[in-house]
């Protein structure tokens, strides 16, 4: 192997490297922002419980 051809390997390996670390952030964001809607939706469900009580004790 030519020593061109070692340093396109490594260059190769180099940006597969970072499209691989990208990647990784790239999930972590979609993970973050999953989670953050499924926190979001319990919060608007358990407002609308306590909107429903606040109701059903304003009609007593």
């Amino acid at each position: 192997m030519s020593n061109t051809q070692a340093i396109e390997e490594a260059k190769a390996h180099i940006n597969y490297q970072g499209v691989e670390i990208s990647n990784h952030k790239i999930r972590e964001v979609i993970n973050m922002l999953y989670f953050s809607v499924m926190v979001l939706q319990e919060r608007t469900e358990l407002i609308k419980a306590m909107q429903n009580d606040i109701v059903a004790q304003h009609k007593l």
